[in-house]
């Protein structure tokens, strides 16, 4: 591959701004798209791939793998590149000299923060290496300054991509879509429907709750240990965050909660194992063994990584979290759990990881298989406190701990 420095390829941006550049109308969209689906026929009826007009093999191989890390095959549908999202980019890199210089530049770019951090292109680094240059590059808010140029590059790359895939009828298919039909009465959208998406007519005309402070940087008043009125040992504030770097006794809210919208931040040492409790009791001698945990992980060196079922952000043993969304070791970490009724949500900086129903038949077979079959009131809660677990070792700080 013929390399380009990251100052040519900053050149190349600020010449061309990616987010101008990268710019296109729906019906330049329509016509690359009906391209692409003809070069596909011929392709296929020669028995040969398909061979970019813009891209060199090394950037065509690179816009490959990353339009799948934005949109990967699932159970629902193919991935962008079954969708011919690359073919599509290079048609639409076609004729336009101002699109051809910015997508270069943003292409080399990426190669050049890999090579700065890993020491080789993007292509060649691992998936977990290429998942976190690109959780540095997909958040504008908190991405660094040397990498905005990236960021802007990303960003309209994303949206080129997602443009190439729901154009497609593998990506009208993903939508769902059936046209208008004809409705002789309409009663309000279908319960079903609302079940699905867990609202109703009543949620949509309340007024979210005022958030309330658990934790602001200076006082533990909202907290106490568990089974215990005062803060265990080794607990402590530092810096304006909650810390513990030996294990410690496990900390709870002083209050319950039912429903609610949790929202934290934390940082894990290497190798280190913790977790959030919601709706936990204390009825038993630990409260994980009431409550559901969402878990606090190492991903890379702790030695609950072996399944996804406990992995950072899973139900811990019940319900996986995907990876990719973990930052690095001492990074800080945004939290935000959602628990409305039955219904639950995990999230993790922006992404919502897992859903599930509490004692639906599926959340029962899972309980059923796991070790907290054992404890009968575990997850049967619909009130309980919020909970820190300090007992395993390791460092470990919170911060910006609030709820509503």
């Amino acid at each position: 591959m013929k390399t380009i420095t990251r100052r040519t390829a900053l050149k190349l941006l600020a010449s061309t701004p990616a987010a101008a550049a990268m710019a296109w109308t729906p019906a330049e969209a329509e016509q690359a798209h009906e391209h692409v689906q003809e070069s596909r026929r011929i392709a296929a009826a020669r028995g040969v791939p398909y061979k970019p007009k813009f891209f060199t093999a090394h950037e065509y191989a690179t816009v490959g793998v990353l339009v799948d890390l934005i949109i990967p095959k699932d159970d629902r549908s193919g991935s962008a590149t079954d969708a011919g999202v690359p073919e599509f980019m290079d048609f639409m890199m076609i004729d336009d000299p101002k699109r051809q210089t910015a997508m270069r530049g943003g292409l080399a770019l990426v190669d050049h923060a890999c090579a700065e951090r890993f020491d080789k292109s993007f292509l060649e680094c691992a998936d977990a290496e290429r998942r976190q240059l690109l959780d540095d590059i997909a958040f504008p808010a908190r991405a660094p300054d040397a990498l905005s140029q990236a960021v802007t590059f990303f960003s309209s790359f994303r949206d080129l991509t997602a443009s190439g895939f729901w154009t497609t009828k593998i990506g009208i298919a993903d939508l769902q879509y059936q046209g208008n039909r004809f409705v002789g009465e309409w009663n309000g959208c279908p319960p079903e429907a609302l079940a699905k998406l867990n609202v109703g007519y009543a949620m949509a005309a309340q007024t979210p709750g005022t958030w309330r402070t658990l934790f602001d940087g200076r006082s533990l008043d909202a907290w106490r240990g568990y089974r215990t009125e005062t803060i265990p040992s080794g607990w402590h504030i530092a810096g304006g965050t909650l810390a513990k770097e030996t294990p410690v006794g496990d900390i709870m809210s002083k209050d319950q909660f039912g429903d609610f919208e949790l929202e934290l931040e934390w940082k894990i040492g290497e190798a280190g194992n913790s977790g959030i409790f919601y709706r936990g009791t204390e009825e038993y001698d630990h409260i994980y063994w009431s409550a559901p945990e969402y878990q606090l992980l190492d991903d890379v060196k702790a030695d609950d990584n072996k399944t996804r079922l406990t992995c950072a952000g899973a139900a811990y043993g019940l319900y996986p979290s995907p990876a990719g969304h973990l930052k690095r070791v001492g990074e800080w970490n945004t939290t935000r759990i959602v628990a409305n009724g039955a219904h639950v949500e995990h999230w993790l900086n922006g992404i919502k990881l897992l859903q599930y129903e509490l004692w639906s038949p599926d959340w029962e077979a899972k309980v059923k298989a796991s070790k907290f079959a054992v404890w009968p009131n575990f997850g049967r809660a619909q009130r309980g406190h919020i909970a820190l677990q300090g007992d395993h070792p390791g460092t470990l700080a919170f911060r910006n701990i609030r709820i509503r």
